[in-house]
Order: C-alpha cells, then structure tokens, then sequence
C-alpha cells in the first residue's frame, strides 16, 4: 500500500492475506495441524507474487508496452513516408530547375 488513501492497494492487500489465511487452513487440514515453517511461508509469498505480477497488473504492464512499441512504430513509419514525400518534392523542384537550364537538343531534320 501506499497510503491510507490508496484503495487498491488495500483491497490486494486484503485478498492476498485471505488468501494465506486459506492456504494455512489447507496445509494444517493436510499435514495434521502444524502451523507452516518460515520456508513454507516463503514459498507461498513469491507464488502469490508472481501470480499477481500474471494477474491484473502484469495485464496492463504488457498491454501497456505493446501499446508504446505500437504507437512509436506508427510514428516511425509516418515519419519515414513524410521524409520521402519530401525528399520526392525537392527532387522535382531539381528536375525541373535542370530541365530549365539545360539547352534544348538541336532537332534532327526530317
């Protein structure tokens, strides 16, 4: 959480600590009643965390990404079709100034 006003970051907290509360029950259920070791409880912590970095979050981090390699490809590919409308422009103003310039050819006789 990042302060008392942050309301997602309350209710992730709130479903990850169910969600552990849920997991203890399970593993006392199956192992006869122990409470869980340091390691176990280790183990539980990177598993949800790594299921949340796949959930919601992880969604919109990826999404987000594809979504700036997109856009900046778009920009990349107008910018290069600009710059060959440019570059066409100045090689017709070229063409047209060299046709200008250069001396008519003589005509053959017919």
């Amino acid at each position: 959480m990042k302060g008392p006003n942050d309301f997602i970051g309350a209710l992730a907290y709130s479903l990850y600590k169910q969600t552990k509360v849920e997991w203890i029950i399970n593993l006392q259920a199956e192992n006869g009643g122990p409470d869980p070791t340091v390691a176990e409880c280790g183990m539980f912590h990177d598993r949800s965390e790594l299921a949340a970095k796949r959930g919601i979050y992880g969604w919109l981090a990826e999404v987000g990404a594809a979504l700036i390699t997109n856009f900046l490809t778009i920009i990349l590919v107008a910018l290069i079709a600009y710059g060959y409308g440019k570059l066409n422009a100045v090689n017709a103003g070229v063409d047209a100034r060299v046709s200008q310039a250069l001396p008519l050819a003589p005509q053959a006789d017919q």
